[in-house]
């Protein structure tokens, strides 16, 4: 693995799920908000386009919310702080997005963004009832996340596949975490949360590191 930063964020995103599955607190705390700098530095290393700053407002917004969450449980507004930065982080990924000149013809650009507006309708249906105060601020969360996906779809799907299984990984890690946290625990929750959402970090900024 030639790229040092590479080579960082892949020890420790394999660190933190170790320490995430094998619970391991104090070194899962270090490794967690390590993620994005380390992602963020192969980024800087890789790419040399013109739109990268959005990608990296993107990674800032990413690592601020991860950081915001490591601390809801000491006070619900890190919650809301976290999911704040996660959803400036969407909106950043948007915007890189629509530099994309490539679309998918309209009759699969229909089935895709119905898929999304399907998938964010059953999804918030579920996680209805358990919300309590939160509906608003979740709402416009899970619109915004749909609207990335729906992007990535649009923009990406035919020239960078890969992009498009980020998002939609991206996608399945905000779900888990809302299911868990709203509707019911899942089982190795942590885990499976953090394993997607690393995944789909990094196969954003695959692609769009020479895009």
């Amino acid at each position: 693995m030639k790229n040092k930063w590479l080579l960082l964020f892949v020890l420790d995103a394999a660190l933190h799920l170790l320490t995430t599955w094998v619970e391991l607190p104090l070194l899962n705390h270090i490794t967690k908000p390590l993620l994005m700098v380390f992602l963020a530095g192969y980024f800087i290393s890789q790419s040399n386009t013109q739109h990268s700053v959005w990608v990296l407002l993107a990674l800032i917004f990413s690592w601020l919310g991860d950081g915001f969450l490591m601390y809801q449980h000491v006070k619900p507004i890190y919650f809301m702080l976290g999911l704040g930065s996660f959803l400036l982080a969407h909106v950043s990924y948007m915007v890189r997005f629509s530099f994309f000149k490539t679309v998918v013809p309209i009759k699969l650009a229909l089935i895709g963004v119905g898929v999304c507006i399907l998938y964010g309708g059953v999804l918030l249906m579920q996680l209805w009832p358990g919300l309590g105060g939160l509906k608003l601020p979740v709402v416009s969360y899970a619109w915004v996340l749909m609207a990335m996906g729906s992007m990535a779809f649009l923009k990406t799907w035919r020239s960078q596949s890969i992009i498009t299984l980020g998002a939609l990984l991206f996608i399945i890690s905000d779900s888990l975490i809302a299911y868990d946290k709203f509707v019911q625990p899942i089982t190795a929750s942590r885990f499976l949360i953090m394993s997607t959402y690393i995944a789909a970090q990094f196969l954003l900024i695959q692609g769009l590191r020479e895009s």
